[in-house]
Order: C-alpha cells, then structure tokens, then sequence
C-alpha cells in the first residue's frame, strides 16, 4: 500500500453572501470598537455573530503553490512499518485531471469571505499499488479556482489511472492567518464567471 500525502499551504475558506444592512452593521461595530473585520468575524464579537449566518460555499484544498508538495509513502516495503517514502512533487507539476471555477450564486449585494490559512496536512489518501508498480504519470488531481484578487487555486482529491483515491487523515496543520474579505462580485466576460476582484473590506488577524 501506498500513502499519498498533500501537504503544504491550505486554504479553508467559507462564503456568505449578506446585503446592504449586514454590511452597515459590520461597518458601524468596526467604528465603535476600532477594530478590523477580522477581529469582528473571527474573534466571536458579541454585537456580530457570524455562525448565525447560512455559509452558501465551504471549501477546504491545498494551495497551487511552490512550497506545497505530494509525497508518497510506502507502507509494505519497510521493515520497521514506518514507511518508505519514495516519491516527491510539487503540487503544479501533478496532472489535472478536472478543474472547475468556484461560481456562487449571488443574490445579495456583498460576499463575505472568511479565509483560514493553514499550514501542514491537507489530506492523506490511500492507494493499492507497490513502488515497483507505482508509475508517477498516472498520478492526477482535481483542482478549483476562485476569481478573487489574488486567484486562489486550490488542489481536492487525488486520483490513480482515473480513478479516486481513498482519504484518509487529515489531522496534522497549524492555522496560521485568519483573514477576512468583503467583495462586491461582478459578471466578466472571463468565461460568463463570476470575478470577486471588487475589495471593499478586507483585514487578517495571525494567530
């Protein structure tokens, strides 16, 4: 057996659309208190409570990104059962095998995105082969991408010869950034897609 680990930077991110007066509220609780949106949204202020707002997009992937890896494990060629890792890439240069655009869709005026940075594990995924058998081009991913200012494009599963592999733990990140961002979505012409380039609020507390 083999283990195939993501690890790297990781994004958790949830969206909520609010409108006009949600927006006024957050911006008068930031007046009086002189705080930023962060503090507000991640800090559980008493005035705003943000579990009491429906989440329309919840997305938890590894970061397209130079310092997130797969490395693959072999469990059954080790004599100590520890494991033999025997194989290390950056997530890039992993073949797509499905990518999609995140596309909410938005009613309200304002989306309200609640960014958890991460860093460790993502996900460990289990595949049946041996070393001798394992061939790396057969290896694929699914990613995602959402048309924010910067692009976040994200890694989900893993697949083998097409098809997808078995996770596994995920335990095993440290958050490091809790960010907050408030954008007004507009239609481009990118692929009739939806682009969240419009910040009108943005902070991040580190943790």
């Amino acid at each position: 057996m083999i283990i195939c680990e993501l690890r790297g930077i990781v994004f958790d991110i949830k969206a909520y659309p609010i409108h006009s007066d949600i927006f006024s509220k957050l911006q008068q609780i930031k007046k009086q208190r002189s705080v930023g949106l962060a503090d507000i949204i991640n800090g559980g202020d008493l005035q705003f409570d943000v579990t009491k707002l429906n989440p329309h997009f919840n997305l938890r992937g590894a970061k397209f990104h130079k310092d997130t890896d797969i490395i693959l494990t072999a469990l059954d060629d080790d004599y100590y059962g520890e494991g033999y890792s025997f194989y290390r890439s950056k997530i890039n240069k992993i073949k797509i095998k499905e990518h999609n655009f995140i596309n909410i869709e938005q009613k309200e005026q304002f989306l309200l995105l609640s960014i958890n940075h991460q860093f460790g594990l993502y996900h460990q995924f289990e595949l049946n082969e041996t070393i001798q058998s394992f061939n790396h081009k057969e290896l694929s991913i699914e990613s995602k991408t959402f048309l924010t200012k910067p692009v976040i494009k994200v890694g989900l599963d893993l697949f083998y010869k097409d098809i997808k592999l078995k996770r596994r733990n995920s335990v095993g990140f440290e958050n490091k950034i809790k960010q907050t961002v408030i954008i007004e979505p507009k239609k481009t012409q990118f692929f009739n897609k939806t682009n969240y380039k419009k910040i009108v609020d943005s902070s991040l507390v580190r943790l």
